[in-house]
Formats: C-alpha cells, structure tokens, sequence
C-alpha cells in the first residue's frame, strides 16, 4: 500500500522536485528519488533500520516500503532495538523516547501511515 501511493506520486509528479539534500546541494526529482532508491541494494531482512538526517534514509525507506519490509528509524548512533516477534501487518515501528521509563516500539499498519499523513496534508 505504502509503495503503490509512492509509485502513484512518483509518475504523477516525475519532473517535480522531490528532495534536496541541504548539506550536500543534491536533489532529486521525483523520478530520480524512484529510480536511486529502486538501485539500492538491500538484505533481505524483514526489517530496516535507516537512520541519518541525509536522502540515504528517504532511499531506505522506499526501498523497504518496495520489498515489503518493516522500517524502524534509528536515531544516528543508537543501537538498533531487539525485536524478537514481529506482529502480521506491521510496516513501521517507532522507538519511544524512555521519558517515562524504558524505551518501547509502538507499531503501525500501512493504513494507520496513510491517516496520519492525510492528516499532515490536510
């Protein structure tokens, strides 16, 4: 789901600008973005741990939203988290802060993705 609304931007907005990376001056259109992250090499692990403030972390992403992986951010530097079961259905995990205690994953669906970021745009 997640991949198939990417791709369905993707080729509405092919010459658009996608992203720019400030740090380095790169950009991509979105094309471009498509075309590098559908290059990059990934295991074929269930889950993916990007992590960086750089376009690496968006390539991640879409790559492992194409494979149908589990993405879990990592903050730059942090030890990846232990997940021993991986609930059905999950596309993404995020680390909570341990304000309150110890650090938890909370899990979301690709459905509960595509809310929050209709909510964002809307």
């Amino acid at each position: 789901m997640l991949y198939e609304r990417w791709r369905k931007v993707s080729r509405e907005h092919h010459r658009d600008l996608a992203l720019r990376e400030v740090a380095t001056g790169r950009s991509w259109s979105f094309e471009q973005l498509d075309a590098a992250a559908n290059a990059l090499t990934q295991e074929n692990e269930p889950i993916v741990y990007p992590s960086g403030p750089g376009a690496d972390f968006i390539l991640q992403t879409i790559a492992a939203w194409r494979r149908k992986a589990v993405l879990c951010p990592v903050e730059s530097g942090a030890s990846r988290p232990s997940v021993t079961v991986l609930p059905s259905g999950m596309a993404h995990l995020k680390q909570t802060s341990a304000t309150t205690g110890r650090a938890r994953l909370v899990g979301f669906t690709p459905p509960q993705l595509a809310a929050v970021a209709a909510n964002i745009v809307s």
